[in-house]
């Protein structure tokens, strides 16, 4: 359950990051470094969750 709560929240993140960049709150340079890490983990924790075995 916490690999898909993670995985929700970095897509939240890269979300937040194009919208806050839209609205003039952030820097180019900080947009594509949180959007960077936010792809990262929403890769990682997606596919550990996925990948994930069933309990019995």
């Amino acid at each position: 359950m916490i690999l898909l709560i993670l995985a929700i929240a970095s897509l939240g993140a890269g979300l937040y990051s194009a919208i806050a960049y839209f609205l003039g709150a952030q820097s180019q340079q900080s947009y594509h470094n949180l959007l960077l890490g936010a792809t990262l983990s929403w890769f990682v924790f997606a596919t550990m969750w996925a990948s994930r075995k069933p309990k019995p």
